[in-house]
């Protein structure tokens, strides 16, 4: 590319120098320093949360990096802690605090993860990913890889930078220090503590004193220019040169400002083939070491560097910011343009070029044309034919290019137009930035293309806030633009309707989304067999359209083609474990539990042996949890979710809101086994967490909603019915109106209605529902057994045993299948066996208690309190026929209520004062006060309101010498 001079004015330098320096001096007394410090040692032996420092690892500007591992005995795990610097000023760190808030955000196999982080006794703290690997110039040289697998690998850190770019986010210090690879070969980008958010605050917290290494450092940040992606650009093109040649493309002879100023400012520096030219001429024997670390020869080194390689680092390097590639992605197109022997962008594109770059792509045949004149002229119009496949394909590539090029051009604008200090100090949110980008997409109305990709990646990025109406309104723009364009790419049409298709399944669409699959499938087999991938993707959309419409035998159907598609490649790991993981929920919904455990073993395992693939190693065992509870075994789905939980956490990080899922399924399952103190700390930590995404957050009103179950069950009644209305009003303001799972919180409404006595405003809710609930959710969903259980729950306070019965008889039908049976199972029996009680079928009644009570034991324990019911209805039973047994199990259903008594469970004293009346029945006056002396005391402190359960169980003790209040 020549060398032409940057266009930066001299006079900038000289200010420079007049004023003492400036960053250059900065830059020069700020030198990295190795020595270990000595405060290193007294920072061994701390705890940072479960963390205990074991070991110190390194020292970087501003912070000092040791070896940590977990005591908190739940779970081994080796950490890296990082400390501030005692030395840093207050403006480090607030530096320290950014970065850990900058790495929180940024989620990628190829960034080293944090994992928790704050202040401790005064010291700032940032536990993180422990990586195990080595400086990423060391590793190339010390496993001696060659060129195409040095390309290859920093072909992987370029993808870490583009995506934090993507992210908004600029490295600024990307040297061979900060990008480690572990032994496993995988990348790791390191060291965001100078990194720069794109949408910023309105302070650089890294003005000042800059924390550089000159020999990485670009010509803008030595200046103290306004930096961006362009200073990456070139700081990975300085990593590139040094990997490819060995050589430093911008080599600083010493400290002073004076050797900074020469290498960053005023050189412009050699090109690799240079490079490795006047190390030859130079130093014969270190040629050939490098040579010899990349199994080459040095001449062969130096050939390779000429043309395209020399005009790649070029690119990068480029003083002036303008000349240099305009992404990471174009850079990364270019080395793979490389890789596959096709023209890069970077360079003109002569005929002679095309041609000797086609000739290298298909060398083997081009020779054996040369054997022949005959061979020749046979293959020419083969030949043609192909060159022009690859004109055709090169002028994709640049349309695709330019494509990509307006649309940062886009986004760069705004987020200039987001920029606080543009906005009179305010930072947009997120969601603000979309909706200013989305009002502002109509300038490229000369721009089709650009604007279609544009509304596809804004699509995309509203569905991942669960703004669906949002994504519906971009994707049918995009799809119109496309019908009024003369001709479109099927890929990015078939990426659209699977958008869209998944916004009309949250929005509760379920028809319309099938329609939109279906287009998207006929649209993919139109593709072609060597589509296959694009054709999985699609039949998979279409197959969650089918199970959310209630069809899950129709999507196993779709989803097992899918899989035939995209075989057994290690490129297809990802889609193969979430479609697999999509079959289990469907198996599980039509009843085969150990098929649905299966299918989710196989997405595990998939999951388990895939670094990228951790992200959905908790969703997979929920799934796992999920279907071990319908498979009526509550301990093992609690052991599950407990798993599934350790594992996000393990991802996450603790404190992060990616285990809010987990955490509600375990904390669900807490509360129905009735384990009051394991449930009041994990909803401790679900309300923590969906207070701080807040109401307009897709994930709030789940929260809320199973939070208000948890409420009510501790007696909290007024809060329990505050918390639904909340999950209403906020799913109500994210889905809309139509949005099923309000029915849901109705439902949960006339539940409450039924534990509190209400059953006359119970069954009119239910009526209320009569209609749209069944038809909202399908016979074996588990919120249509809640529904119809509430039904004969209704019926039977309401005095109308005989409806009870009937319902509940068709309940324990349907759903008593050996081997299928649901964990609530036993709950149908006990309630069908207190109305036949009640109707005085005392044997079908006996029969059916002493079936749930069995049922219970086995799922639960033979202490557990969910017995607590069964066992009280059987002792009221046979206290007339066999007062012997009836006092037993009157004195075991006492002995088991008194431990939830010190627990604070006021719903089993509720059940308690019903068991009063049989035990002094037979003759246990005593434990029948001390009974009532607890049922007083728990639901006096426990339960808010004058529910009339509460009424009744306190009544049944006010007869004389029961309680001390009768007695007063």
């Amino acid at each position: 590319m020549g060398n032409r001079r940057h266009s930066f004015d001299p006079g900038e330098i000289d200010g420079l120098l007049a004023t003492g320096g400036g960053a250059l001096k900065g830059l020069a007394d700020g030198m990295e320093s190795t020595e270990t410090p000595a405060e290193a040692e007294r920072w061994v032996g701390a705890r940072f949360g479960p963390f205990e420092v074991v070991e110190f690892l390194d020292r970087g500007g501003m912070s000092l990096v040791f070896r940590a591992e977990r005591r908190d005995g739940d779970f081994e795990q080796s950490v890296a802690v990082k400390l501030l610097d005692a030395r840093g000023s207050e403006q480090m760190g607030a530096r320290f605090a950014r970065e850990r808030q900058i790495l929180a955000g940024l989620e990628h196999p190829n960034i080293a993860r944090v994992i928790d982080g704050g202040i401790s006794g005064g010291q700032p703290y940032m536990v993180m990913e422990l990586v195990a690997g080595m400086a990423v110039d060391r590793y190339c040289d010390e496993h001696r890889l060659d060129l195409n697998d040095r390309i290859d690998l920093f072909i992987g850190i370029c993808e870490a930078v583009q995506f934090a770019h993507t992210h908004l986010v600029v490295h600024r210090d990307i040297k061979p220090g900060n990008i480690l690879i572990t032994d496993q070969g995988e990348v790791k980008l390191l060291d965001f503590g100078i990194a720069k958010l794109l949408i910023d605050d309105g302070n650089d917290l890294t003005t000042g004193t800059p924390l550089l290494t000159p020999r990485f450092a670009s010509p803008e940040q030595v200046l103290g220019q306004p930096v961006n992606v362009a200073s990456d650009i070139y700081q990975l093109g300085l990593l590139l040169h040094l990997l490819l040649t060995g050589t430093h493309a911008q080599p600083v002879g010493g400290a002073s400002i004076a050797d900074i100023k020469k290498a960053v400012i005023d050189t412009e520096p050699l090109s690799p083939s240079k490079a490795l030219e006047t190390t030859g001429n130079t130093d014969g024997g270190e040629g050939s070491r490098i040579a010899q670390a990349r199994r080459t020869r040095f001449d062969r080194l130096q050939r390779r560097m000429r043309g395209d390689l020399d005009i790649i680092v070029g690119a990068c390097v480029a003083k002036s910011p303008a000349r240099r590639y305009g992404s990471v992605q174009r850079l990364i197109d270019d080395l793979r343009a490389y890789r596959e022997h096709r023209p890069i962008q970077a360079r003109s594109p002569s005929r002679a070029y095309r041609l000797a770059r086609f000739a290298r792509r298909h060398r083997g045949g081009v020779a054996a044309t040369l054997l022949t004149l005959v061979a020749l002229l046979i293959s020419l119009a083969a030949v043609l034919l192909s060159w022009r496949e690859t004109l055709q394909a090169q002028q994709i590539a640049e349309r695709e290019a330019r494509t990509s090029e307006a649309v940062s051009g886009f986004l760069a604008d705004l987020l200039e137009q987001a920029d606080p200090r543009d906005s009179g100090g305010e930072q947009l949110a997120v969601v603000e930035l979309l909706d200013q980008g989305a009002a502002n997409l109509e300038r490229l109305a000369e721009q089709p293309e650009v604007q279609i990709q544009l509304l596809k990646t804004m699509a995309g990025a509203y569905f991942g806030l669960g703004r669906y109406d949002s994504v519906e309104q971009l994707a049918r723009r995009a799809l119109a633009l496309q019908d009024s364009s003369a001709e479109f790419d099927l890929r990015i049409r078939i990426q659209i309707l699977r958008s869209l298709g998944s916004a009309l399944v949250g929005l509760g669409r379920p028809d319309e989304a099938m329609r939109t699959a279906e287009e998207a499938v006929r649209l993919a087999e139109a593709l072609g067999p060597e589509f296959a991938y694009n054709q999985a993707e699609a039949l998979h959309a279409m197959a969650i359209a089918l199970f959310d419409n209630g069809q899950p035998k129709q999507a196993i159907e779709l989803d097992e083609k899918a899989l035939i598609l995209l075989g057994e490649g290690p490129e297809t790991l990802q889609p193969r474990a979430i479609i697999l993981t999509t079959i289990g929920s469907a198996t599980r919904k039509l009843g085969d539990y150990e098929t649905a455990l299966e299918y989710f073993q196989r997405a595990f395992d998939l999951a388990s042996n895939s670094e990228e693939l951790k992200f959905q190693r908790g969703f997979i065992l929920r799934g796992m949890a999920q279907t071990l509870y319908a498979r009526g075994e509550p301990l093992k789905a609690r052991e599950m979710a407990t798993r599934a939980v350790a594992t996000d956490q393990s991802v996450y990080g603790e404190q992060s809101d990616k285990n809010f899922r987990s955490l509600i399924v375990l904390a669900l399952y807490d509360l129905k086994l009735l384990d009051l103190p394991a449930a009041d700390a994990h909803f401790a930590e679900v309300f923590r967490i969906a207070d701080a995404l807040g109401e307009k957050h897709p994930n709030y009103a789940v929260a809320r909603y199973y939070g208000s179950l948890h409420q009510h069950r501790k007696g909290l009644l007024e809060e329990a019915r505050g918390s639904i209305e909340a999950a209403s009003v906020s799913r109500r303001a994210v889905y809309g109106d139509d949005d099923r799972a309000l029915l849901e919180y109705e439902m949960a409404k006339a539940v409450f209605d039924l534990d509190e006595g209400r059953a006359p405003e119970a069954q009119a809710r239910l009526a209320a529902l009569n209609d749209a609930l069944p038809e909202a959710y399908g016979p074996g969903h588990q919120v249509r057994r809640e529904f119809d259980f509430a039904r004969a729950r209704a019926a039977a306070g309401m005095g109308d045993h005989r409806s009870a019965i009937a319902l509940l008889d068709e309940m324990t039908a349907r759903y008593g299948s050996p081997g299928s049976q649901p964990a609530e199972y036993g709950r149908y029996l006990e309630a069908l066996g207190r109305s036949q009680a009640a109707v005085g079928d005392r044997g079908a009644a006996e029969r059916h208690l002493l079936h749930a009570l069995d049922f219970q034991q086995r799922l639960y324990g033979i202490d557990s309190p969910t017995t607590l019911g069964a066992r009280i209805a059987l002792a009221a039973l046979r206290v007339v026929d066999d007062p012997d047994r009836a006092g037993s199990q009157a004195l075991a259903a006492s002995e088991i209520a008194s431990e939830q008594a010190e627990l604070g469970d006021p719903w089993a004293m509720v059940l308690l004062a019903q068991n009063v009346a049989t035990l002094r029945k037979v003759g246990e006056t005593a434990r029948a006060r001390a009974d009532c002396a607890a049922i007083d005391r728990v639901l006096t402190a426990r339960m808010t309101g004058d529910p009339p359960a509460k009424r009744e169980a306190l009544a049944l003790c006010a007869a004389p010498g029961l309680s001390d209040r009768a007695a007063d």
